[in-house]
């Protein structure tokens, strides 16, 4: 029972309290300023057919397996050189030398540190994918947890597949089992973000994966919202372009069987806290919340241009 306890204060209670005393500012300034140049760019790119993908890893201090998911990435492009155009890492603040493998493994490496997309610095894994879609010059990019240490060879191929398909699907999660064959979502999406999502979107609450890292977009798409700059950024991926375009935009493909890194309890609080974030900050109908509280949930401000301003 004491467990049971913890475990809800540490993914429930902590991170909804920690929101009320938020002093995270949004200017205006950032949050309208949308890199609308990249995105006329990446038009005139598209073709109905034959779109090709980036394969996108943000790492933060994973020499550990960035070359295990750095070669399964490469032979993925070896054995579809009409799909994938390059293996894209986004090096966010590594302190080891996850960018020196990657780069050895044959990736192209860019840096989030002195990136001039992030002229106030990272905030986290939001803006490596912010550095990642202004970096890549393919119609579509499909992004990877660089933890993980099982992928199946034909995972970008069931991902790619709906868009390339129809113009009107904007996003594809992934979805998959965890080695050992157990279907159960993580603990941050079972305990935080799926009764939030119940309670505040349900039409979104019927997907599997929704903080779920491996997924692919249009590069038009995502450079036209405004990006969390930290762990909230999946969901709020997913929700903003459902209220944009509507839940038949996003589809849900299994690409088999992963092995992630387990992660603390410590660590996922942290997590948590961003998702509640995330989606409280769009829930502002829902809850009746002033501009000034929907702002203070949003980590969109003057030290991050998760935006992707030009």
């Amino acid at each position: 029972m004491c467990h049971v306890q913890s475990t809800l204060v540490m993914f429930v209670t902590k991170p909804l309290l920690s929101l009320t005393n938020s002093d995270t500012s949004v200017t205006a300034f950032w949050r309208c300023f949308v890199n609308t140049g990249h995105m006329k760019l990446n038009t005139l790119r598209m073709r109905r057919r034959g779109a090709m993908t980036t394969i996108c890893i943000p790492a933060k201090d994973e020499a550990g397996t960035i070359a295990q998911v750095v070669d399964a990435c490469m032979s993925m492009m070896r054995s579809h050189p009409s799909l994938i155009k390059e293996i894209l890492v986004v090096d966010d603040r590594s302190t080891d030398d996850t960018a020196r493998i990657a780069r050895e493994r044959g990736a192209r490496v860019v840096a989030t540190v002195g990136s001039p997309w992030l002229p106030f610095g990272s905030n986290g894994k939001g803006d490596a994918i912010a550095v990642g879609v202004r970096s890549c010059t393919s119609e579509l990019i499909t992004f990877v947890d660089a933890d993980v240490t099982t992928l199946d060879p034909e995972f970008v191929v069931t991902l790619m597949r709906p868009l390339r398909r129809s113009r009107a699907v904007h996003l594809v999660k992934g979805t998959f089992r965890r080695v050992g064959g157990s279907s159960e979502s993580g603990r941050v999406t079972m305990l935080t973000a799926l009764p939030l999502l119940r309670l505040l979107h349900p039409e979104v609450a019927t997907f599997q994966e929704p903080l779920g890292g491996i997924f692919s977009a249009r590069v038009s798409t995502l450079a036209a919202l405004d990006l969390e700059a930290d762990y909230g950024v999946d969901v709020g991926i997913l929700l903003d372009v459902v209220s944009r375009y509507g839940r038949s935009s996003v589809e849900e493909v299994d690409v088999g069987s992963l092995e992630h890194r387990r992660r603390d309890l410590s660590s996922l609080s942290n997590t948590a806290e961003h998702v509640a974030r995330a989606i409280l900050a769009r829930s502002s109908g829902q809850l009746g919340l002033s501009g000034d509280m929907r702002d203070k949930l949003r980590v969109v401000d003057e030290r991050s241009i998760a935006s992707l301003s030009a």
